[in-house]
């Protein structure tokens, strides 16, 4: 669990520190696409992995048609997502995920 310092310092930072469960992949397949998100984890019943992509689109993609795959260091939080709040709604923010 992480302090409100911490909290903070994501939200102001989002790349700075990503933890294990939100490290981003950018995933190319072999029909051509090319797909940024979080793994969600692997249907072995359907052969397929879930991904959720910065728009908070939740895709599956066959396991055989992942070319590659590479983690990336950027956060997909948005850079300066803090600026779209006021200093009250960051502090209620900050209450929130603090619980």
């Amino acid at each position: 669990r992480m302090d409100r310092r911490r909290l903070g310092q994501s939200i102001i930072q989002p790349s700075q520190e990503i933890g294990p469960r939100y490290v981003p992949w950018i995933v190319q397949t072999s029909t051509g696409q090319s797909l940024i998100g979080m793994s969600l984890g692997i249907s072995h019943r359907d052969q397929t992995e879930q991904f959720l992509t910065k728009e908070g689109k939740q895709v599956s993609i066959p396991m055989q048609q992942i070319e590659s795959r590479k983690l990336i260091s950027q956060s997909i939080m948005p850079d300066g997502i803090h600026e779209q709040f006021t200093i009250d709604e960051l502090r209620d923010l900050l209450a929130l995920l603090s619980k």
